[in-house]
């Protein structure tokens, strides 16, 4: 199989640039896959992208030694299964907010026994080889989005429940409140009190982000 070139950046202790595709075109897509990214996202959620297009897009890309992942609209197993068997080697799943939603998202990345993945990899065995299934646990990288201060009531039960997973070690499954609610003084204690590493930091457009320092 195709190694994951974000895992090894990351395992190196590199940074990996990625970009964001949500112009439904093949020919976009494979214009900056050649402009120097180690990875691009082919964003389903908030992009204007279907299923179809998507799929056109993730052959363009496969033609270089990019990374392509694909954001989800939800957190939903069959769009993510689809857009693993079509070629992602990565999945984004926006609004993860309880340790339930968090296994269930990596669940649908895993074959079993690491999850509940159901077989077919049709495109993706084209792209990655013929020893896809076999290793795809290991490569294939999952990022769960946290959007709201619902997360802080579940933050280190889905960090424990990752910490303990030997088959998702290391970047697999990173976290990021991207935008908090609005009460940031009360977030920032509750979060605080229960992971003193974690620390507030300007976000876009004035907004604030929770981030875990190195780990971004």
């Amino acid at each position: 199989m195709r190694t994951n070139r974000l895992r090894h950046l990351w395992t190196d202790g590199k940074t990996a640039v990625n970009a964001w595709l949500t112009i439904p075109s093949a020919w976009t897509a494979e214009v900056m896959a050649h402009a120097g990214f180690d990875a691009v996202t082919i964003d389903m959620q908030h992009g204007l992208i279907d299923y179809q297009t998507s799929l056109a897009m993730l052959q363009s890309i496969s033609a270089t030694g990019v990374v392509p992942l694909v954001r989800v609209p939800w957190n939903d197993p069959a769009a993510i299964m689809r857009a693993l068997d079509a070629g992602a080697c990565g999945i984004i799943c926006p609004m993860i907010n309880n340790r339930k939603e968090a296994e269930a998202f990596d669940g649908a990345c895993r074959y079993a026994p690491g999850g509940y993945r159901s077989y077919g990899p049709t495109r993706a065995v084209l792209g990655a080889g013929k020893d896809y299934v076999a290793r795809a646990n290991d490569e294939v990288l999952a990022f769960a989005m946290i959007e709201t201060d619902l997360i802080l009531l579940h933050w280190l039960r889905i960090c424990n429940r990752f910490r303990t997973r030997p088959e998702v070690a290391g970047p697999e499954v990173w976290f990021r409140i991207l935008h908090l609610a609005q009460d940031v003084q009360s977030s920032t204690r509750a979060v605080t009190s229960l992971e003193p590493s974690v620390e507030i930091a300007p976000g876009p457009r004035g907004r604030r982000s929770l981030t875990r320092p190195g780990r971004f």
